[in-house]
């Protein structure tokens, strides 16, 4: 199982996420914490395990977690939390 922070940039965006949304967002991350390469990568990033930026969709596809998986560290940097509401 992987571990996982967020940059400052997502800590930025998380502090603006709607209260009802938070479990949402928990379970995602705890989701990609158990195997992160098994979700989304860019569309133009190649389908290799060398390239491990990630992301995965939370509360209806409203939310999105955008994440960096530096596999040997076992660390999920989370880059980005996208809400559309």
């Amino acid at each position: 199982m992987y571990r996982y922070e967020f940059s400052e940039h997502a800590q930025a965006q998380l502090i603006k996420l709607p209260y009802e949304v938070l479990d949402d967002l928990v379970d995602a991350i705890m989701q990609a914490c158990i195997d992160p390469w098994n979700f989304q990568r860019r569309d133009d990033e190649p389908l290799d395990r060398h390239h491990a930026h990630r992301s995965v969709k939370f509360s209806d596809d409203r939310g999105t977690l955008w994440f960096l998986v530096r596999d040997g560290e076992g660390l999920l940097w989370v880059t980005a939390v996208e809400w559309l509401g």
